[in-house]
């Protein structure tokens, strides 16, 4: 889904807890992240917001 030019990408533990941000990156490093499932929220500079669920294994 193309929501446009984005401008910050937020992952969230499953319980809410935000671990990780970040600006005007084309990429997103997991590396850091344990094994599991966590929620992404990725917001663009149009406004828009995509939400989707992101499984590390």
């Amino acid at each position: 889904m193309i929501i446009g030019e984005i401008e910050t990408v937020s992952i969230f533990t499953v319980d809410g807890k935000k671990i990780e941000i970040q600006k005007d990156s084309n990429t997103i490093n997991i590396s850091r992240l344990t094994n599991g499932i966590y929620l992404l929220t990725a917001n663009a500079k149009n406004g828009k917001t995509f939400k989707t669920k992101l499984i590390k294994q």
